[in-house]
């Protein structure tokens, strides 16, 4: 969305999530605040309080992207039997984590294990993709 365009219907959680991860990307960890957050997705300053803080949106995003991890080597070890397969598998973690720099932080960064407090989702889907 962009600066003008205002929220009007729909599922907030996931708006806020998809401009949560665009400002990820273009100001990094640093640079993501819920008052820069509500402005961008066209909400009143309150709305984006349903993750209480900025903790839990950064774990809210590192949970989705395990999510799409998962997904991805899913994908991937179904045809990973062969050496291509494989090869295919550290393709796309690579393509992932390259492409995602900002997400890829959060997920195995400092930021939430080392200096945040860890959702129990989080803790749950990260021992899930490490398995």
């Amino acid at each position: 969305m962009t600066q003008t365009a205002r929220y009007h219907h729909g599922d907030l959680h996931a708006t806020l999530l998809q401009e949560a991860n665009t400002l990820l990307n273009e100001q990094g960890i640093e640079g993501l605040s819920l008052r820069k957050l509500a402005e961008r997705a066209g909400v009143s300053r309150t709305a984006p309080y349903h993750h209480r803080d900025k903790n839990a949106l950064l774990c809210a995003l590192a949970t989705q992207a395990f999510r799409q991890l998962d997904e991805m080597i899913n994908s991937q070890l179904q045809e990973a039997g062969s050496q291509e397969g494989i090869q295919n598998f550290v393709r796309e973690y690579l393509r992932f984590a390259t492409e995602n720099p900002e997400q890829y932080e959060l997920m195995f960064g400092r930021t939430i294990w080392k200096g945040g407090e860890p959702t129990d989702e989080l803790k749950t889907i990260d021992r899930k993709s490490v398995v």
